[in-house]
């Protein structure tokens, strides 16, 4: 992934976390050379394994997950 695209993904990731969760602390992480990708919400953290599904980034916490749409 060059850096163009690694920001326009970090920045719709965190554009359509903070629509489901407003007014809170929202970051995102890469983790293990982008085999996963770590969505922080007030602290909790969602991962996503890459490679999982191609049409949505589904993020679990345990039992809990939050679904975003892929980039278009």
């Amino acid at each position: 992934m060059n850096a163009y695209d690694e920001q326009a993904e970090r920045d719709h990731l965190i554009n359509e976390a903070s629509k489901l969760f407003p007014n809170s602390t929202i970051s995102l992480e890469y983790g293990d050379q982008y085999e996963e990708i770590h969505l922080y919400i007030d602290g909790a953290r969602y991962t996503f394994n890459v490679g999982s599904d191609d049409d949505v980034f589904v993020f679990y916490a345990g039992n809990n997950r939050i679904v975003i749409p892929a980039l278009d």
